[in-house]
């Protein structure tokens, strides 16, 4: 049975992670076979264990904390399909299987195949960095690399310079901006 964690937020939303091996850590070091680029996520910030074909999370001592279902844990906690895994910003729902999921609202979104078409770690690395338009981006899966890993990197783009006439023209500018934010979220 394969197990799949599906991304809920962000630009890479409805994006799919298969989990082929048996021990997965999330973190942002290069130890990592699931990476998240974020500050808010430690370098090894939890593993995800597959144990008799159940899923099995277990924060690592992460700096901001591991989250199942927006509870945080202190030993380990089973995923059902369902149910969420919050590491930092990034929040994976488990699809599929057999198990009654745990309550919870759930969204509907169209699950398409998922395709393992052996990219590289860099060719994901590249994919997941791109900015632009969202509509452009019509993947709807990460397949995992030859090697398992899966980067999932947000790069900090540079902040262009603006100058502004006054305070009150740089303070319209931020809401513009943060209402744009809000609105791609929704999107």
């Amino acid at each position: 049975m394969a197990h799949i964690l599906e991304i809920q937020n962000g630009k890479h939303r409805g994006h799919k992670v298969k989990l082929k091996k048996t021990r997965s850590i999330i973190g942002r070091g290069e130890e990592a076979q699931i990476r998240i680029g974020s500050h808010e996520v430690s370098r090894k910030h939890c593993l995800v264990e597959i144990r008799d074909d159940a899923i099995w999370v277990q924060d690592l001592g992460s700096s901001n904390g591991t989250f199942v279902n927006g509870s945080p844990i202190s030993n380990e906690e089973e995923l059902t399909p369902g149910s969420t895994l919050t590491v930092g910003p990034m929040t994976f729902q488990l699809l599929g299987g057999n198990k009654t999921a745990k309550e919870q609202p759930r969204v509907a979104i169209k699950q398409p195949n998922i395709v393992d078409d052996g990219l590289s770690d860099d060719d994901i690395a590249s994919w997941l960095g791109e900015e632009g338009d969202a509509n452009q981006d019509t993947r709807t899966d990460i397949p995992a690399s030859n090697d398992d890993t899966v980067k999932i990197d947000k790069p900090e783009p540079p902040a262009p310079k603006k100058e502004f006439a006054n305070v009150a023209e740089e303070a319209k500018d931020i809401i513009r901006r943060h209402y744009e934010m809000i609105e791609q979220d929704d999107a």
